[in-house]
């Protein structure tokens, strides 16, 4: 009877029944190469995405895909797949969002600068949104879930006691506000909002005044700032990343070509780790230490930074 969408096994279930289709088009000669290394074809959980230098290649990705799509009795839904085009002009976007030229299963599969993958909210038109409106839907979610217990005694007068409402809030709310920040390099003035967002919260549950002093609020629940939260989590991505060999030379020639005022991923993730006085990538990736290890290790570094911080 197949899996609902977003269901336990979703993602487990669609990587079996996608794996011989995603080795083949892996291998043939279409996609996007980075220097030596192919990156046309990408999976993670129950999400793909082909990534070609042409029209013609992302149809023939897309032709090689449905053919096992057919084969294996699978569906992918033109409805919600989106193709979108890096830094076309204006009349280049208009001709394809008019001509539809790429075909899911016979269907017209929809041209737009504006989807969402993975919970981040892209728009290729204006990359700058990109980062603000998925911070706009995080603090959102945050906000409704937060609302949601409200009947479990999550507020701050009449409420249960201050430390079970922030483990409440820690176990429930932060975990969707969060989600997929990690990726983002998330400018100065972004992270004052989601820090806004986090220590009022935190007063509200402590029932403190506006003026009280934000250190304070950390204090005495024991809970670390929001930038801690994402950098912590973003560090501890790195084991997983380097599991891969296809990540792992993108990484490499990321950190043998960018400079230190890049805005890119991995860039800014190694600075973190120097400023959480942690091995930067090679060195880890050399160590072959384990992903409970490593977010343990991580865990330590960045509570002992802010501990002196705050």
């Amino acid at each position: 009877q197949g899996i609902i969408q977003g269901g336990t096994g979703s993602g487990s279930d669609f990587k079996e029944s996608t794996y011989d289709a995603l080795l083949t088009v892996t291998g043939s000669d279409c996609g996007t190469k980075i220097v030596e290394t192919r990156m046309g074809t990408l999976a993670c959980a129950d999400d793909v995405v082909f990534m070609a230098p042409s029209e013609f290649e992302l149809q023939q990705q897309i032709q090689l895909f449905n053919y096992f799509t057919n084969k294996d009795r699978f569906k992918i839904h033109p409805q919600t797949s989106y193709v979108s085009i890096f830094n076309p002009t204006q009349s280049e976007f208009e001709y394809y969002q008019s001509a539809q030229p790429w075909k899911i299963n016979g269907a017209p599969a929809t041209v737009s600068h504006e989807f969402t993958h993975l919970g981040i909210q892209y728009n290729l038109e204006k990359p700058s949104l990109t980062i603000s409106n998925t911070i706009d839907a995080r603090l959102k979610t945050g906000r409704n879930t937060t609302y949601g217990l409200m009947g479990a005694g999550l507020h701050g007068v009449n409420g249960v006691n201050p430390s079970v409402s922030n483990h409440m809030y820690q176990i429930y709310v932060m975990p969707r506000i969060t989600y997929s920040l990690e990726f983002l390099s998330i400018s100065s003035a972004n992270m004052r909002r989601l820090e806004t967002a986090h220590n009022s919260i935190l007063r509200d549950v402590q029932s403190l005044p506006t003026r009280t002093a934000i250190p304070a609020l950390h204090i005495l629940l024991g809970t670390l700032p929001m930038q801690a939260t994402i950098e912590q989590k973003q560090i501890a991505l790195i084991p997983s990343l380097l599991n891969n060999d296809t990540i792992l030379d993108i990484i490499i020639h990321q950190l043998a070509t960018k400079s230190q005022k890049s805005h890119s991923w991995v860039i800014k993730t190694q600075e973190l780790l120097h400023k959480y006085e942690l091995p930067c990538i090679i060195d880890i990736a050399a160590s072959d230490i384990s992903k409970e290890k490593w977010k343990e290790r991580v865990k330590t570094a960045v509570c002992l930074f802010w501990k002196r911080s705050i």
